[in-house]
């Protein structure tokens, strides 16, 4: 089974309770390791596990927390995805192994499981498999995805924040790692008029936006509205 972990901070930890709760809805029975840094004030339930970092770094030094720890894992591959992409369709499961037996098949460094990059230099090498081109741009999104340890840690840079993190390979250039994607991607509520959807949650708690407008409910459906309203006020 593959390691997934989920990464959050002391500023987006209040949004954990809704990436657990949409989770455990769409891929239920799956372990994930959150790691962050302060405590929850959340009880996770038991298929999630929670590691700190220690303190966290100052100057959102997003890099500098993570490299101790993913420096030191022996697993070859693992799924990283942010506390801010919340599951709202089931997992196709048998769609996730299939790309995973493939990345591992061509030694794969990542293989995307939303898709957020543009396809114009793109082919398909096997059956619904794409091979993201060399002269593509952003290669390094933190959107959802399987990451080869060797990939994460050569961009792993110290002093970095995320978004620093995400832009260092926005020149596109060839630097010869693989990267694969599969149509028909899993569906993540990400974001919204070019916002992540968590500024959208602090928008709601912060300044009580609609959440109903047909924004949001074009990307989440009303079930799903309610257990993100439920777990704010909570």
């Amino acid at each position: 089974m593959i390691p997934i972990y989920c990464l959050t901070s002391n500023i987006t930890k209040h949004i954990v309770s809704i990436f657990v709760t949409l989770f455990n809805k769409y891929w239920p029975n799956q372990e994930v390791t959150i790691l962050g840094y302060d405590k929850l004030e959340y009880n996770l339930p038991n298929n999630f596990s929670f590691i700190s970092l220690g303190q966290e770094p100052e100057n959102q030094y997003w890099t500098n927390g993570l490299i101790p720890y993913f420096t030191k894992m022996e697993n070859k591959y693992f799924i990283i995805v942010l506390d801010d992409f919340f599951l709202i369709d089931y997992m196709d499961q048998n769609k996730l192994k299939y790309l995973f037996d493939i990345t591992q098949k061509y030694n794969a460094d990542k293989a995307m499981l939303h898709m957020c990059l543009n396809k114009s230099h793109d082919k398909e090498i096997e059956k619904d498999i794409i091979l993201i081109g060399e002269e593509r741009e952003y290669k390094t999104t933190l959107h959802p995805a399987i990451w080869k340890k060797d990939m994460w840690l050569y961009y792993l840079q110290p002093n970095l924040t995320a978004w620093q993190f995400e832009w260092q390979n926005q020149t596109g250039k060839t630097d010869n790692f693989k990267i694969f994607s599969i149509k028909g991607q899993q569906k993540y509520a990400v974001s919204l008029e070019d916002k992540h959807l968590y500024n959208c949650i602090n928008y709601y708690r912060e300044r009580k936006v609609n959440m109903n407008s047909d924004g949001i409910k074009a990307i989440i459906n009303q079930e799903d509205l309610e257990i993100i309203r439920k777990n704010l006020n909570d």
